[in-house]
């Protein structure tokens, strides 16, 4: 027996489908064939599968969905069948399937099916959907149709400050002359499944014309009307006169709007000529106020309109007598509550006359929603343990609007963070996320979290703060994640944004880390030279220094990491991953950390973790201090990152060999001058150190060394910062004092300008370091740093071969490379003899054909030479490839190995063995001088 399962489709109830279609026939079959005209029975359209000009060949029977087109004489019988021929369905069945998707039923085909009682799901089943705002790009086409009121008669647009849409409100008007107003929100699952329902925004609520709010000037008149066609018909009658916003769901729901946008706008309200309408506009004038409106004032209708009239009713109203009615009839907020009194008696309840409207509360422990029930009672709702908004931050271009909050954890430890607006945008979760990480308390619900959103958006206090995105130097200020340093005191200056976690924490005193690791470090070069390091990060923006990194070379196992750790400790440390870095990351993992490390010091463990053009591309963006440039969702460019870098790093291998591992790849000059090696080992037997101080040995020393620098870290920054800030002119001055007598004394005076270039960034450390030893906060003697910084200096020079350009070594070592490989296999063979008489080279046996020719190797009688006789495309294309080929030949020229013409150009007129016996062919003559050291 077979064990496989037939699928059993069940059969589709065609009736019942085309009476879900006939409910609503009319509408549909409108924009199935739109255009068409309504007589007696039938619908008759122009046939939008055929190229008809002018209706009447196609009828429809709006009543049975019976259709014929008299012109070919194709027919059907229903409404499925219709739906199928207007849309290229092969089959009644697959017509019916798409037909039921496009009405948003149950694509499962029709059953009839015995009526039962549903059971609840059980909770865990359950899933949690809640509004996808703002919609992105890419989202399901909202539908154009209710499942029960049919096509909307007007869909209005809700958008946000970035106009980016966050749902509809769709109006549908009743055969009975009444109207259905239905919002449809687009909804997600936290599988990040979406949906469009009909269901409202979650609140705050958006206004509608928000958009159009966000650019208006501030101290311009704003109009709030009740309704979207109010708001429409008021902006026809205006236009740029005013602004005209309205809020979502009518009369009973403007508690439920953020009106927060208003803050610092002229306010006019024109409530609708009823009492929901009046009571509606002394809501919003109180909300108004409550958002720090610059003023509110309400505009009444005329006492001879109808009953719930609006300016969508005056339709015979001009912009002139509109703008006139507001100027004459505009009432202050005391007047209007007297107007409304006396009017519809709204007011009369002296309970609720007496109460505040709602608002937010902020006591010891937490925040409060006070909210106005319908008896005139005040509830209040618990949204969170104690957060204050206590100020308002910015960039330096008035941009990155955000607010500065300060959050009590539950130990009573007080939390600053400035949280960029642009969180707020969408769910807020990151955010919430952020603010629970921070030890913040949260109420469950989802009352509570719009509400929470509410309290964030429309705080407003008079205190501005200064928002940067990067640690580092702003206005002579220096900034770390939790503390200023500089600050002069005329505005707060703070680092904004979502953080994983700050670095520069510290641990122990400044006294213990001078006693333990600064004085461990005496004595040793690499430790000493690490270590000034980090104070060269901190002065590189002040002494204008060159970004760049330091690469620190040896076997494993000799203390590379130490001398890591101990330069770490200089600046922070603690936590999940220390101060330390990895290599092991991608190019925007690299700009991530850079960005995070301005300023100061950047460590990299294990070079060998990355990848070989991971490592080619970092070491030059790190040095140049700028990342990738991006596009936005919208296409416009996104801001780029930049940053200014000294790094030191670790690695078994130097950069050049790690490059090479990719055979796609090779050393650039640059990227030996932006990343400099030198050798981890110190030459004393002791691995990376020299001195032992009272250790044993290297692996005892650096094993106390590491036990140290994990338990006293993060002071010496925070102690140079201070002072260096207290007058930053002087430090500049001293800074460029110390460096430039190193430079001047240790900087050889035959150098090419990557060998001054690279002395410049050593000079920089030592200054930094003899600096920090001024300052009292490196316990060492005058001239430490800048011994222990020369030491690694002519280090970097042994192990780079001299004082030349290092293109120029690599060049001739790529073409002495390229000889070695191919002088006996791509050159063909001939002797002094044999060149006066070409003729007999084709019977001489050293005279073979060469596959993929170089050339001709000639034996020189006069001094028993050879030489290389070079064809040109070879020679500049292959031999030379990723130089410059003039340049190569300039310098093999210097070394005796190219000869030249007596006109001193770089080729030679020779006759070669099968290119003609008259004439004679330019070539590039090599000697055999290439294979000498």
């Amino acid at each position: 027996m077979s064990n496989t399962h037939a699928t059993i489709t069940p059969k589709i109830d065609f009736d019942e489908l085309n009476r879900e279609v006939k409910m609503r026939a009319r509408d549909l079959l409108q924009i199935w064939a739109p255009g068409g005209k309504f007589q007696g029975k039938y619908y008759i359209p122009c046939n939008p599968t055929r190229e008809d000009k002018n209706p009447g060949s196609f009828k429809i029977d709006f009543r049975t969905g019976a259709w014929f087109e008299n012109a070919t004489g194709e027919h059907g019988g229903d409404f499925v069948s219709l739906f199928g021929y207007l849309h290229g369905h092969k089959t009644q069945g697959e017509a019916a399937r798409a037909l039921m998707k496009f009405l948003g039923l149950d694509t499962t085909p029709f059953r009839r099916r015995p009526k039962r009682k549903k059971k609840a799901p059980k909770q865990g089943n359950l899933k949690s959907w809640e509004a996808y705002l703002p919609v992105p790009v890419g989202s399901p086409e909202a539908p154009k149709i209710h499942p029960k009121l049919g096509c909307p008669s007007k869909v209005w647009e809700y958008r946000n400050e970035e106009n980016q849409l966050m749902g509809y409100v769709c109006r549908f008007d009743r055969h009975d002359g009444g109207k259905d107003i239905r919002p449809l929100t687009l909804y997600r699952d936290e599988n990040w499944n979406c949906e469009w329902r009909w269901q409202g925004q979650p609140e705050p609520r958006s206004l509608y014309g928000l958009e159009l709010l966000a650019k208006t000037q501030k101290g311009t008149s704003i109009l709030v009307v009740e309704g979207e066609k109010a708001a429409d018909a008021a902006r026809d009658m205006l236009g740029d006169k005013m602004t005209v916003i309205t809020w979502l769901n009518g009369s009973k729901a403007t508690q439920l709007t953020n009106w927060a946008p208003l803050a610092g706008h002229s306010v006019l309200v024109w409530p609708d000529a009823d009492k929901p309408g009046f009571e509606a506009a002394l809501s919003v004038e109180e909300l108004a106020v409550s958002a720090q409106a610059k003023s509110v004032e309400i505009i009444p209708s005329p006492v001879d309109v109808p009953k719930a009239w609006d300016l969508a009713d005056a339709t015979d109203w001009t912009r002139e007598k509109v703008l006139d009615w507001i100027e004459e009839n505009k009432l202050d907020r005391e007047a209007f509550r007297r107007l409304a009194l006396e009017r519809y008696n709204i007011g009369n309840n002296s309970k609720k006359d007496k109460q505040p409207p709602s608002s937010f509360k902020v006591v010891d422990d937490g925040v409060y929603f006070q909210e106005i029930t319908r008896d005139g009672d005040i509830e209040e709702h618990w949204l969170c343990s104690l957060l204050k908004v206590t100020a308002v931050t910015r960039d330096e271009d008035s941009q990155n609007w955000g607010r500065l909050l300060e959050i009590t954890d539950p130990d009573c430890v007080k939390h600053h963070w400035a949280m960029s607006m642009e969180l707020t945008a969408g769910s807020g979760e990151p955010y919430r996320q952020q603010l629970a990480n921070l030890g913040l308390r949260l109420a469950a619900g989802n009352k509570s979290k719009n509400l929470l959103h509410q309290y964030l958006t429309q705080a407003n206090p008079e205190a501005r703060a200064l928002c940067v995105k990067r640690t580092g130097w702003h206005s002579g200020n220096f900034i770390l994640h939790d503390h200023t340093y500089g600050a002069d005191g005329a505005q707060t200056i703070i680092l904004q944004g979502l953080f994983d976690e700050n670095p520069y924490r510290c641990r122990g005193s400044l006294e213990d880390w001078q006693e333990s690791v600064g004085t461990l470090c005496v004595g040793n070069s690499r430790l000493l030279f690490a270590v000034s390091l980090a104070f060269a990060a901190v002065m590189q923006y002040p002494g204008g220094a060159e970004s760049g990194g330091f690469h620190l070379i040896g076997s494993s196992s000799i203390g590379k990491t130490t001398i890591l750790q101990a330069a770490a400790s200089v600046c922070g440390g603690g936590g999940d991953n220390g101060y330390i870095r990895s290599w092991r990351s991608t190019d925007n993992g690299i700009e991530a950390i850079a960005t995070s490390h301005c300023d100061t010091l950047l460590c990299l463990d294990e070079m060998g973790q990355a990848t070989s053009a991971n490592i080619a591309e970092s070491a030059y963006m790190l040095a140049n201090g700028m990342g990738k440039a991006r596009a936005t969702k919208k296409g416009t460019n996104a801001p780029i990152n930049t940053w200014r870098s000294i790094f030191v790093s670790t690695g078994e291998i130097p950069l050049e060999e790690k490059i090479r591992e990719d055979p796609r790849l090779r050393m650039r000059a640059g990227q030996g001058v932006r990343m400099i090696d030198i050798q981890a080992d110190a030459g004393a037997g002791f691995g990376a150190f020299e001195n032992l101080h009272e250790y044993k040995n290297g692996d005892e020393f650096a094993q106390a060394l590491n036990n140290k620098t994990t338990s006293l870290y993060g002071n010496p920054l925070r102690a140079f910062l201070e002072k260096i800030t207290k007058d930053l002119n002087a430090a500049r001055k001293r800074i460029n004092t110390l460096s430039d007598r190193f430079y001047t004394t240790h900087c050889p005076t035959e150098a090419d300008g990557q060998v001054k270039r690279v002395c410049r960034r050593f000079a920089h450390v030592a200054a930094s370091g003899e600096l920090a030893a001024e300052l009292g906060i490196l316990p060492w003697g005058p001239a430490e740093a800048s011994k222990a910084t020369l030491v690694c200096f002519h280090n970097w020079l042994d192990t780079r071969g001299g004082t030349g350009a290092a293109e120029v070594r690599e060049a001739i070592r790529q073409v002495r490379a390229f000889f070695e490989k191919n002088g006996s296999t791509r050159f063909e063979h001939g002797s002094v003899a044999e060149r006066m008489n070409i003729e007999k080279l084709s019977s001489n046996p050293n005279c073979l054909d060469k596959h993929n020719r170089a050339g001709f190797k000639i034996q020189e009688a006069e001094d028993d030479l050879t030489v290389y006789l070079v064809l040109p495309e070879t020679f500049r294309n292959e031999i030379c490839k990723g130089y410059d080929y003039k340049m190569v030949c300039r310098e093999l020229k210097k070394c005796g190995i190219l000869e030249t013409g007596s006109n001193g150009g770089f080729m030679m007129n020779r006759r070669l063995p099968g290119m003609g016996l008259q004439n004679q062919k330019k070539v590039y003559v090599i000697n055999d001088k290439i294979f000498e050291d």
